[in-house]
């Protein structure tokens, strides 16, 4: 593996096109290092910078003399292609444009600058970047936290993952699932093409439309929002005007000691909240908690459900209280926890074969956390899932039994009673007949039938 070095400014622009994957690291020294097969590296731009040379004395005359000034070029700006795999440490105020396409995975880490890429085969991983970054194509997963400005991506074909953005983040389309955790500025979205969570937005929020089932929590700007499938809400939101529309259901959790006022229509409304007023009409519900709270609009396609936030289904004796919110952190957890597994099996294999090989364990293991972070928020959605289900569940059961209840069986009526037999002295009658039969006023046959019907 070759290596080369070129002497820096503190802050240099770094433009880079590789054929394989890529790591980029931050160093403290004003240089710029490159690791690989096959590679050129060149300087596009440089800056003279003055020194001057320690004094030196003369022990041997007692004289002192002063050293002269020395003017050293140091590279503003460098090139850097390679053909193959690549590992690059820059100073950490460096910043990073990917021209072209990188064919492998990429890696960024601690780098004060912007980052900036074109087209990206592979995976994506952005860690502690502190200024803004653009990406225009992510063939692969993106997993992105710690961004000191805006985050912009224009197109990914993968998952997206995204915490802990300082600035605006700014997505055209997903085409995966997306995860959104921390967002210090706005949000806004044209297209999700699978499911969404997004827990804490402290600006506004814009979503076009999410296919898949969506996720929101703890909005703190101006939301408009538009959902093919399913849509859950929770939290208090900013004073202002909120739409929330979904194509299919909609659930909406709020504080009942917060102030709002809510519109709501849909084919059918259930409503748990304590409003201090409601109106309610076939197909609408206006309600409102106190005054100079927020507006907010909700309409879907099927159903509306209105909770206040841990609060129990308790529905015809089936008790439900899952609070799917408890899942926001579990991705995190699992993904802390391999995280710092893998990080000290890194550093184990960095003191074995060097940092190359430690490099390339450490990018797995942050593509095995993103994963398990993946398979956590599918699992909090298959539990909201369930606990839609067996909502429903206990809703027809309760419609069942007062179906039931105000459907009594009417009474059968009582069946008619035989033809009484007339009270006759049937041993008087049995003598009367045997003495007709023997004065010879009847026959044998006669008297045999008379006797008969007497039984």
């Amino acid at each position: 593996m070759n290596q080369e070095r070129i002497e820096t400014i503190s802050n240099p622009q770094v433009t880079i096109t590789c054929a394989g994957d890529l790591v980029i690291r931050s160093t403290i020294e004003s240089s710029v290092m490159v690791r690989g097969d096959d590679f050129r590296m060149a300087v596009a731009g440089s800056t003279e910078q003055q020194s001057k040379e320690k004094e030196a004395s003369s022990a041997e005359n007692g004289t002192e003399y002063a050293g002269e000034a020395v003017k050293t070029a140091l590279a503003d700006s460098v090139d850097i292609t390679g053909s193959g795999d690549l590992v690059i440490q820059m100073p950490r105020g460096a910043s990073v444009v990917l021209l072209d396409t990188v064919s492998g995975d990429v890696v960024v880490k601690n780098i004060d600058g912007t980052v900036t890429a074109n087209e990206i085969s592979g995976d994506v991983s952005l860690s502690t970047i502190g200024g803004s970054v653009t990406l225009d194509s992510v063939h692969g997963d993106c997993a992105a936290s710690g961004i000191g400005g805006d985050f912009a991506i224009n197109a990914i074909h993968g998952d997206l993952s995204v915490s802990r953005i300082d600035g605006d983040t700014t997505i055209g389309s997903v085409h995966g699932d997306f995860a959104a955790k921390t967002l210090g500025g706005g949000l806004s979205i044209e297209a999700i093409m699978g499911d969404m969570s997004v827990r804490s937005v402290t600006g506004d929020l814009t979503i076009e439309n999410v296919h898949g089932d969506c996720s929101l929590a703890n909005l703190g700007g101006i939301n408009n929002v538009h959902v093919s499938d399913d849509l859950r809400i929770e939290g208090g939101m900013a004073y202002g005007k909120h739409t929330f529309s979904a194509d299919s259901t909609l659930t909406f959790r709020w504080p009942d000691i917060e102030p709002i006022t809510l519109n709501a229509v849909a084919p059918a409304i259930r409503n748990r909240i304590a409003f201090d007023s409601a109106e309610e009409s076939d197909g609408t519900l206006n309600g409102s908690i106190g005054s100079d709270g927020p507006v907010v609009n909700l309409e879907a396609g099927e159903k509306i459900t209105l909770r206040g936030i841990g609060e129990s289904s308790k529905q015809a004796g089936f008790e439900f209280d899952f609070d799917a919110g408890n899942w926001a952190g579990f991705g995190e957890m699992i993904s802390a926890e391999i995280a710092t597994k893998m990080e000290a099996f890194a550093e184990k294999m960095n003191s074995q074969f060097g940092p190359e090989f430690s490099a390339r364990v450490e990018r797995q293991a942050q593509r095995a956390a993103e994963q398990a972070m993946r398979a956590a928020e599918g699992a909090m959605r298959k539990a909201e899932q369930a606990m839609r289900k067996a909502e429903q569940r206990a809703e027809r059961d309760a419609a069942r039994q007062e179906r039931h209840a105000q459907r009594r069986p009417p009474t059968p009526p009582t069946p008619p009673q035989a033809p009484s037999k007339p009270n006759v002295d049937t041993k008087a009658e049995q003598l009367k007949i045997l003495k007709m039969l023997e004065d010879g006023t009847i026959s044998l046959d006669d008297a045999n039938t008379l006797l008969e019907s007497l039984g």
